[in-house]
C-alpha cells in the first residue's frame, strides 16, 4: 500500500461542540490522496467517541493525553505519512477544493516551501472587531514578497489555512516548544533561511472565532510575546545584512507607547537613536516626521498597529527615498 501524499494534521481537545464539521470537510475534499491524523490531546468530553463513529480508513487516530498544542503538533507529523503536511483545527471548515488547490500551487512551483489561503471570518464583527481586521489585513498579504516584507507585523498565514512540505520541517524543524506563538516562530524561521512561502487567491476555510481559541485565551500569544519574536528575527536577518550594526535606528512610534514593544531589541543589543512622531517634541532622541529626511545609514521600524497609518507610513517612507526591507520595516 503507498503513502498518501498529504497528511493533515488536526490536534483536537475538548471540541465536541465542532470536531464532526470539521472531520466532515476533510473527507469530503474533492483531492483523494490524504490521510486524516486527529490527536486527541487530552480531551475529557466525547471527542474521542465522535472521532471513532467515523469509519474511514483514511482517519489515523492518535492520543496525547497531556493538554499541550505543540506537543500534539509535532506527534502527529511524526507519525505523518504524507509527502506535504496541512493544517487543520477542530473549529474550523476546509472548502471542498482546499486540497486539490494548495498541493496543485506546491507541486506547480517548487521553489515554494508553503503555500496557504485566504480565509473567511466566522465570528461576531462587531463584538471582536480587532480580529476581524487582522482577518481582512492577513487575507490581503498575498505575494511571496508581501509575506516576507509582513513577517514582522503578524503572522499573515493563517496557521489551519496551511500546507507545507514535510521536507522544510526536516531539514529546519517543525513546531518549538515554548512561550510564544508556535506558528508565529515557525514562519519567521523558516524565512531566515530562505524558505519561500505563497498564498493561493482562494477562500480555502472558514476560520472560527470562539472565545475558547487559544490565541485568545493563552498568555503565549500575549502582544508582548509576539514582540520577543519579532526581535529575535528581526536582529538575525540584520546581523546578516548589517553585521556591524552600524545603521541608526529609528522607531516610528512615541517613546512612551512602544516602550514595551522595542523592549526586546534593546535587550538584544539594538541601539535606538530616535523616535519619529507625528507631534512635534522637545525631547532630544525626538523628530518630527516631516522633518526626516532620506539617509542610507538610517533604518525605520515602525510599530504604528493602526492599518490606515501603517499605509500612510510605507507610502511616506516610500517618497523620501526609504526601501521597504532595506532601510524600512513595518512592525
Amino acid at each position: 500500500m503507498t503513502s498518501p501524499l498529504i497528511s493533515v494534521i488536526l490536534p483536537v481537545f475538548n471540541a465536541e461542540v465542532t470536531l464532526a464539521r470539521s472531520i466532515k470537510s476533510i473527507l469530503n475534499q474533492t483531492f483523494l490522496d490524504f490521510e486524516l491524523v486527529i490527536i486527541n490531546n487530552g480531551s475529557t468530553d466525547q471527542t474521542k467517541n465522535i472521532i471513532l463513529g467515523f469509519k474511514d480508513s483514511r482517519i489515523t487516530y492518535l492520543e496525547l493525553p497531556n493538554p499541550n498544542l505543540v506537543a500534539a503538533l509535532n506527534f502527529g507529523i511524526k507519525h505523518a505519512k504524507g509527502e506535504y503536511i496541512a493544517r487543520m483545527d477542530a473549529d474550523d471548515y476546509s472548502y471542498p477544493k482546499r486540497l486539490e488547490i494548495q498541493i496543485n500551487h506546491l507541486q506547480q512551483n517548487p521553489q515554494i516551501g508553503l503555500v496557504s489561503g485566504k480565509v473567511n471570518y466566522r465570528g461576531d464583527c462587531k463584538k471582536n472587531e480587532g480580529y476581524f481586521r487582522y482577518v481582512d489585513w492577513a487575507n490581503s498579504i498575498k505575494s511571496t514578497e508581501e509575506i516576507y516584507l509582513s513577517r514582522f507585523q503578524e503572522s499573515s498565514l493563517p496557521h489551519p489555512s496551511v500546507m507545507f512540505r514535510k521536507s522544510v520541517g526536516e531539514k529546519y524543524g517543525f513546531y518549538a516548544q515554548g512561550d510564544f506563538p508556535e506558528d508565529f516562530e515557525l514562519w519567521n524561521r523558516w524565512m531566515s533561511h530562505g524558505v519561500r512561502m505563497s498564498k493561493v487567491n482562494e477562500i480555502v476555510l472558514d476560520w472560527h472565532d470562539s472565545p475558547e481559541r487559544l490565541s485568545r485565551a493563552h498568555t503565549m500569544y500575549a502582544s508582548e510575546k509576539f514582540s520577543s519574536i519579532k526581535a529575535k528575527y528581526f536582529v538575525k536577518w540584520l546581523n546578516g545584512k548589517h553585521p556591524s550594526m552600524d545603521c541608526k535606528f529609528y522607531i516610528w512610534g512615541t517613546r512612551s507607547s512602544v516602550r514595551k514593544k522595542i523592549k526586546p531589541l534593546e535587550e538584544l543589543g539594538l541601539p535606538i537613536s530616535k523616535y519619529i512622531d507625528v507631534k512635534r517634541s522637545q525631547a532630544l532622541n525626538s523628530i518630527y516626521y516631516q522633518d526626516l529626511i532620506f539617509d542610507a545609514n538610517i533604518f525605520v521600524l515602525s510599530y504604528v498597529s493602526d492599518r490606515k497609518g501603517k499605509l500612510e507610513i510605507q507610502d511616506y517612507l516610500k517618497k523620501l527615498g526609504f526601501k521597504e526591507g532595506v532601510q524600512f520595516y513595518m512592525m
